[in-house]
Formats: structure tokens, C-alpha cells, sequence
């Protein structure tokens, strides 16, 4: 999903979910599956969580 999230022209922060580091998070937001995307506002407050591949229309839909 890197390349469509690329397309779209959106900020994103890519996790690997296969990295120690990130359990925490992962666990946090109940991600089990991948691919996840994360959708937060600018208090970090989660607004919306997709399971599984977007295509870059949407990509763009799921953020607005």
C-alpha cells in the first residue's frame, strides 16, 4: 500500500508491524492485520482505522 499511500501526496508514517519496536503501538489500536491504516487527528486521537489495501481515489476518500 506504500505505493498508492506515495500517489496519493498524503503525509503518512509507515510501521513495519513484523518490528519488536512497535508492539506496543500495534496492541494500542488493535492491529492484527496488515495491511492497516491509521487515520489521527492532530491531538493523536485515532478517527478511523481501515483493514486492507486502498487504492490511491480511496486513499483520499478514507481521509477526508
Amino acid at each position: 500500500m506504500d505505493a498508492n499511500l506515495k500517489k496519493s501526496g498524503i503525509d503518512y508514517i509507515s510501521v513495519n508491524a513484523e518490528d519488536d519496536k512497535y508492539s506496543d503501538m500495534l496492541e494500542k489500536y488493535n492491529v492484527n492485520s496488515v495491511p492497516t491504516l491509521l487515520l489521527f487527528d492532530d491531538n493523536d486521537n485515532l478517527i478511523k482505522k481501515h483493514i486492507g489495501i486502498l487504492t490511491v481515489d480511496g486513499i483520499k476518500d478514507f481521509i477526508t
